[in-house]
């Protein structure tokens, strides 16, 4: 029975491991989430009842990477699709199984460092970005000119050296007017406008 979308965080039982199904292979995890409950006779917070969800990982990337990055032991958190089937053992007592098919795996940070690989950050399109060109492993840092105004050849984007000046020119004549005129005046709403 479909119960949508669940996100969980728990331990693994054990190593993933590849299996192969009628609908194609997929990794399969045993994720184990503990409850913590509150003991009101000692007041000490203890841990619950322990639920097993069996997860399965059905997009090759991010199977490939958890293959590569998690173990037993490990605590992850899952978000996904959650279903859960009735069963009987071989003994005949009844149960549930808990299953969650992954649309996202994440490595929790509460008890241990986790090593996020640094990702190159691709190149911004020459001319989009207003403040000028940016440096990049295929286009060096381009040198303002000494009068910091760009020629008609380039861009057309004005040189922070440009936009700096200006903010400096535009900030000391403010500054003179309100020395000498004083701040603009406030005008009251009329009546019945708006207030803000």
């Amino acid at each position: 029975m479909n119960m949508g979308s669940k996100t969980v965080t728990g331990n693994l039982a054990n190593d993933p491991l590849w299996r192969d199904t009628a609908n194609g292979r997929l990794l399969a995890l045993r994720l184990l989430e503990t409850q913590r409950v509150f003991n009101k006779e000692n007041r000490k917070w203890e841990d619950g009842e322990t639920t097993r969800f069996d997860v399965a990982i059905t997009d090759e990337r991010m199977a490939k990477n958890v293959m590569a990055s998690a173990g037993k032991g490990d605590r992850l958190t899952v978000t996904g699709s959650y279903d859960v089937q009735p069963f009987v053992s071989r003994e005949g007592e009844a149960g549930m199984n808990h299953r969650i098919f992954a649309n996202d795996v994440a490595a929790s940070m509460k008890f241990t460092e986790v090593q996020v690989p640094e990702r190159q950050k691709p190149a911004a399109a020459h001319g989009v970005d207003p403040w000028g060109p940016q440096a990049t492993q295929d286009q060096p840092q381009q040198e303002a000119p000494a009068n910091g105004v760009q020629g008609a050849a380039d861009s057309g984007a004005v040189s922070p050296v440009r936009r700096s000046d200006d903010a400096k020119q535009f900030s000391s004549r403010m500054t003179e007017r309100f020395s000498q005129q004083g701040p603009p005046p406030v005008h009251s709403p009329s009546a019945g406008g708006p207030s803000y």
